[in-house]
């Protein structure tokens, strides 16, 4: 029920037509699924690329999405829905389901994007309890004001 009321709102928003709205996309218009079982790493993919084009955000309802290794764009943001615990799973899940992927979120050279109010999970395929997100922290500009993971 909690799934539909958000989806509805979120449909809402993203396809209102108002050109303050051309920035949001939602990574089930591309195609990605929340039944922890289709691999949704193209549609995500393509939603972020899409993304890229407009500095915008990409929405991840609630749901449970197979991936493999993401590519994160220059100042694009990826948003979900929190509602998940220490132990348990909920809200909007990003699942890792390729083993041979070096990580999760490739944050290498996405100066300006951000992650927020997800829940990811690597599935054991890097190992037990690893999550990878790989970022340059080298390169990157660590300012106050452009936190990279919030929630």
């Amino acid at each position: 029920a909690l799934r539909n009321c958000v989806l509805k709102k979120l449909n809402y928003v993203v396809r209102k037509g108002n050109h303050l709205m051309d920035n949001i996309f939602d990574v089930t218009h591309f195609g990605a699924i929340g039944d922890d079982k289709t691999d949704c790493t193209k549609a995500f993919q393509n939603a972020i690329n899409a993304a890229t084009k407009v500095k915008g955000v990409v929405i991840v309802p609630p749901g449970i999405y197979l991936c493999g290794e993401l590519k994160m764009r220059e100042g694009v943001s990826i948003i979900g829905f929190s509602g998940w615990g220490y132990r348990e799973t909920g809200g909007s899940v990003i699942k890792l389901n390729d083993v041979n992927a070096k990580c999760l979120f490739d944050l290498k050279e996405a100066y300006g994007a951000r992650i927020k109010s997800l829940q990811l999970l690597g599935n054991n395929c890097l190992g037990n309890n690893i999550h990878r997100i790989d970022i340059e922290w080298d390169n990157y500009d660590r300012r106050m004001n452009d936190s990279l993971f919030e929630d």
